[in-house]
């Protein structure tokens, strides 16, 4: 079968499974406990790969991500929080702690997170500017820029026109235990006035994994806005290892939008994307371009037709045709 007759072959059979879901979207344990869940899955057609059997492997259905989450609040004030999270299926991919903090607010302007929780920057784009996280990562995570949670202490609020998130964390990410030889400072301030946005973070660590010398610097300035139908935004990465270990003085930028389509739909929103980055100083960027749609097919069940290009800058584009999903309860 050719390409566009598989994809529109798993479209409609992805369709037809989700038609009749209608799930809700968290479980109320009782006044104090709540579980959700969430699933990304995706059916896709892969072309641009070393040889043409390596783009059949690549293509058809996939579950990229699952978690199960339980949230206990004992008063208005004080919350804990367990997301299990799982990356992709098969039996060798485990489950592993993704979010286990607790929260609590000190007072209306500033609460505090100790335990594996959130950094400053890469949640608040890919849900407030990105917000389509089971199509693709947001930029900064994407790239290998930062990571989405971290072992340490935040401190976050925000008042009328500016809101900031500061923490101090082992730097090695989630995925790994911190070794004690150094750590992590980092922090995003924001102001913000009608549906103007912009912020700045930066990131500051000696030591990661132990290697002397490994000292890992970001720095990220954004903007975004929005109305009640567009929402247009960006990025300016810089980024610096020491160590040349991911990074030896590179850069990169984002920009994007997502478009509200009333007409086709309460919640169908039209999104593209642009991703460019020079990771190791040696005159290639990398590229990422995405565009799509996303409507809910039910409650709680968001699809995402979309294609994506893959552009190393020295082997062939990769170009990736496919619908992505997300299930929520």
């Amino acid at each position: 079968m050719s390409r566009l007759t598989k994809l529109a072959l798993g479209v409609s059979l992805a369709t037809a499974m989700v038609a009749g879901t209608m799930p809700a979207y968290a479980v109320k344990v009782n006044d104090d406990l709540k579980v959700n869940g969430k699933i990304f899955a995706d059916y896709q057609s892969v072309d641009g790969l070393a040889t043409t059997a390596a783009d059949d492997a690549a293509s058809g259905f996939h579950f990229t991500r699952a978690y199960f989450e339980t949230r206990y609040s004992p008063d208005a004030d004080n919350m804990f929080r367990i997301t299990l999270d799982q990356k992709a299926s098969g039996a060798s991919d485990r489950v592993f702690v993704k979010y286990a903090y607790w929260q609590s607010k000190l007072n209306d302007n500033v609460s505090i997170k100790v335990g594996q929780n959130h950094t400053p920057l890469v949640d608040y784009l890919q849900t407030k500017m990105w917000g389509h996280r089971y199509v693709a990562k947001t930029f900064t995570d994407a790239v290998g820029a930062q990571t989405s949670a971290d072992q340490g202490v935040s401190v976050f609020g925000k008042g009328d026109t500016v809101d900031y998130y500061v923490s101090y964390m082992n730097g090695e990410g989630y995925l790994k235990d911190g070794d004690g030889t150094g750590a992590a400072i980092m922090g995003r301030v924001e102001f913000h006035t009608g549906g103007v946005h912009v912020g700045a973070f930066a990131h500051s660590e000696t030591d990661r994994g132990g290697t002397a010398g490994y000292d890992p610097r970001r720095e990220v300035v954004y903007a975004w806005w929005e109305n009640d139908q567009f929402q247009i935004g960006g990025q300016y990465l810089t980024a610096d290892d020491g160590n040349a270990a991911s990074f030896d003085s590179g850069s990169g930028y984002n920009i994007l939008a997502n478009i509200k389509l009333p007409s086709m739909g309460k919640k169908t929103t039209l999104f593209a994307r642009y991703d460019s980055v020079d990771k190791m100083d040696s005159g290639t960027d990398e590229t990422l371009t995405i565009a799509g749609v996303e409507f809910e097919a039910a409650p709680g069940v968001k699809l995402a037709p979309n294609v994506q290009t893959a552009d190393d800058g020295v082997n062939d584009a990769v170009t990736t045709i496919g619908i992505n999903t997300q299930f929520k309860f």
